[in-house]
């Protein structure tokens, strides 16, 4: 790697945060101090989804089909469905979701640590994802001591997750760093609000409330248990009583441009531009 970065004419990393977390302490992982000196160097491009498979208006997996100006109506069959499916009760609450590699760079142990402080808040969570064991073992305890309000499915499912997407009003993801992140994006362009860390992409991508006139997302301010049993608080009030502020938040959210499309165009531009530098330097 280090040999890599050395000889490379260019680099590039999947965020801003991201580039610059690199540069800076333990996320450098002992390169820090070289990417530092190459930083002129180094881009960053965060990332984008595939629109033709992350679609809420032409998804064959979910149970209603929905865009910006119908998800009102039509989420709510999608938000049922999944609860059937995880056999949930059929509850008027928020329905928080989380889909991810069970391990702790994700935080999933901070949501395990708290999953009845989160269930007594009157919401309902559904988790896919495999990983760790222990993650896997506390995750599938939990669910057999809140039979109809938490839902687990261990593995891999890729048709079970466009459901979750369609069907979740917030998802988890408080990571503890994330070079990009592709699930705040999905559950943007499905109309699920992000509750995200400040880390990384997750930072870059997801305009938090509190942080922007146009959130669409809510921050952890801290990666451990308090800070995320707090934005989960703040999710559950705002689904209870400040439904216009999530119904922008919603809106928002699925106005943003997350596709391929304009980091095509940079990674284009970079290579352009190094293929005219070694053209004029021969």
């Amino acid at each position: 790697m280090k040999a890599g970065i050395i000889f490379s004419d260019v680099i590039n990393t999947v965020s801003e945060t991201y580039a610059s977390e690199i540069q800076n302490g333990s996320l450098g992982m002992g390169l820090e101090g070289l990417l530092s000196t190459k930083k002129n160097d180094l881009y960053a491009i965060t990332n984008g989804i595939d629109y033709d498979e992350w679609n809420p208006e032409t998804d064959p997996n979910i149970a209603e089909n929905y865009c910006v100006k119908t998800y009102a109506q039509k989420k709510t069959a999608c938000k049922r469905d999944l609860q059937e499916r995880f056999s949930l009760e059929k509850s008027s609450g928020p329905l928080m979701s989380l889909i991810s590699r069970l391990v702790d760079q994700k935080g999933i142990d901070l949501v395990v640590s708290i999953m009845d402080e989160i269930i007594s808040l009157g919401a309902q969570v559904v988790v896919l994802g495999t990983g760790d064991r222990r993650h896997e073992k506390d995750l599938l305890s939990l669910s057999a001591s809140h039979a109809g309000r938490l839902g687990v499915v261990v593995g891999f499912d890729e048709s079970l997750a466009h459901v979750i997407e369609a069907g979740a009003d917030f998802f988890l993801m408080p990571s503890r760093f994330e070079p990009c992140g592709l699930n705040q994006m999905i559950s943007m362009r499905y109309g699920t609000v992000p509750i995200v860390t400040g880390v990384g992409g997750l930072k870059d991508t997801v305009r938090a409330l509190g942080e922007s006139d146009a959130p669409f997302g809510i921050r952890v301010d801290s990666p451990d248990p308090v800070h995320l049993r707090k934005a989960i608080d703040a999710a559950r009030g705002i689904f209870r009583d400040r439904r216009p502020l999530l119904n922008a938040m919603i809106s928002n959210a699925m106005e943003q441009d997350v596709s391929w499309t304009e980091p095509a165009r940079r990674y284009a531009r970079i290579y352009h531009n190094l293929k005219e530098s070694r053209e004029s330097s021969r």
